[in-house]
């Protein structure tokens, strides 16, 4: 089956995919039939992006976009990938103090807020390409895939726009998962650190499981 055609904006899983809950893991894809390698399982454009940093960092950039412009759906809907999750994960903290000592006026109310964004933005973020300074996209559906270290899809990512492609046929019932990290290169032990730094988490994918 193939996706609806793309457009300036648009938000669309393939038809054969599913959200489930995958115990200590959350909820993740998985396919409902067995998907051929190659299949779009997901399009669509990010709910906002910051490719610049301005001295607070990118994820504090993008929340602060959101607040001054007043992008009320598009907060709400950063705010609800959390799942009603408001712990703020450890790798955070720097960048909320940051945040705190540029803007000591800030009402405890908007830091509340602000708080609680950075959290959604910190643990569903994507980067936009392998440059380090071309910054961050939240996507709706895209969170939900999670990370494996040998992946069953890959990301394609063009400006704010994003494709999700299956790079080996999927069997019914099977977890489709994607990379937050760059192809090749990185050890286990620098992999999870780096996943536990930008994301917030200890990867046990079969790839990072102790031997």
């Amino acid at each position: 089956r193939e996706m609806t055609p793309r457009t300036e904006e648009i938000s669309a899983l393939h038809p054969d995919v599913a959200l489930s809950n995958l115990g200590h893991k959350g909820k993740g894809y998985t396919a409902t039939r067995n998907i051929p390698s190659g299949t779009v399982v997901c399009r669509e454009t990010a709910l906002a992006t910051a490719s610049t940093a301005d001295g607070t960092g990118t994820h504090a950039s993008l929340i602060l976009n959101l607040l001054s412009e007043h992008q009320q759906e598009t907060i709400e809907k950063i705010l609800s990938l959390m799942g009603g999750d408001n712990t703020t994960p450890s790798n955070c903290m720097p960048t909320l103090a940051k945040v705190r000592e540029i803007f000591p006026t800030l009402s405890a109310e908007t830091y509340t807020l602000f708080v609680r964004l950075h959290n959604a933005v910190s643990t569903n973020h994507i980067r936009l390409s392998l440059d380090p300074h071309a910054g961050i996209g939240v996507f709706e559906h895209f969170s939900r895939f999670n990370h494996s270290c040998s992946p069953n899809c890959t990301v394609h990512i063009a400006h704010s726009c994003l494709d999700v492609v299956t790079t080996s046929a999927v069997v019914d019932g099977d977890e489709l998962t994607v990379s937050y990290l760059p192809a090749g290169g990185q050890g286990r032990a620098q992999r999870k650190d780096e996943l536990r730094k930008g994301w917030g988490f200890d990867c046990d994918c079969p790839q990072c499981q102790d031997l």
